[in-house]
């Protein structure tokens, strides 16, 4: 699931992202376009999410049901 968030991050995070990793959604992605990071959550439980972290700038991610494809945050954010 990846949610391009401008004016809707808080939103996003707070409510969205709970109801993904309820409804046991394995990976979330956030792209926070005014911030231009990547929020990534992963291994959901009834809790949340058990994993989450922000990458920015030159680094990279890659989704783990598809481990060969290399997402760089330059690249997405390129204009």
């Amino acid at each position: 699931m990846v949610e391009v968030a401008d004016t809707t991050l808080p939103f996003d995070l707070g409510t969205k992202i709970p109801l993904y990793a309820a409804a046991g959604i394995a990976e979330a992605w956030v792209v926070d376009v005014q911030e231009r990071v990547l929020h990534v959550y992963r291994d959901p439980g009834a809790a949340g999410y058990r994993t989450s972290f922000t990458l920015a700038g030159g680094e990279s991610v890659s989704p783990p049901a598809l481990p060969a494809i290399v997402i760089s945050l330059a690249a997405l954010f390129q204009a």
